[in-house]
C-alpha cells in the first residue's frame, strides 16, 4: 500500500515537472515573440516620427513668419490657461 502511494505520489510529481518545462517554454517563445514584435513596432513609429519631423521642418523652412505665428498663438494659449490655475 505504501509503495502504491508513493508511486503515485511519484507519478504525479513527474507529471508536474514535465507540465512546468511545457508551460515555461511556452511563455518563453511567446515572450520571443512578443519582444520581436515590440522592436519592429518601434521601427516602423520612429520611422513614422522621422517623417513627421521632416515635414515639420520643412514646413517651417517654407513658412517662417507663419511658423512664428503659430507658435507665439500656443504660446498665448498655454499662458492664459495657466493663468488661471
Amino acid at each position: 500500500m505504501a509503495t502504491s502511494a508513493s508511486k503515485r505520489v511519484e507519478n504525479i510529481r513527474e507529471t508536474g515537472e514535465k507540465t512546468l518545462k511545457s508551460v515555461s517554454k511556452a511563455a518563453e517563445r511567446e515572450l520571443h515573440d512578443a519582444a520581436k514584435t515590440t522592436r519592429r513596432q518601434a521601427r516602423k513609429v520612429a520611422r513614422r516620427a522621422g517623417k513627421i519631423e521632416d515635414q515639420a521642418v520643412g514646413y517651417v523652412k517654407d513658412n517662417p513668419y507663419a511658423s512664428l505665428g503659430i507658435a507665439a498663438g500656443i504660446g498665448v494659449i498655454a499662458g492664459a490657461l495657466l493663468a488661471r490655475r
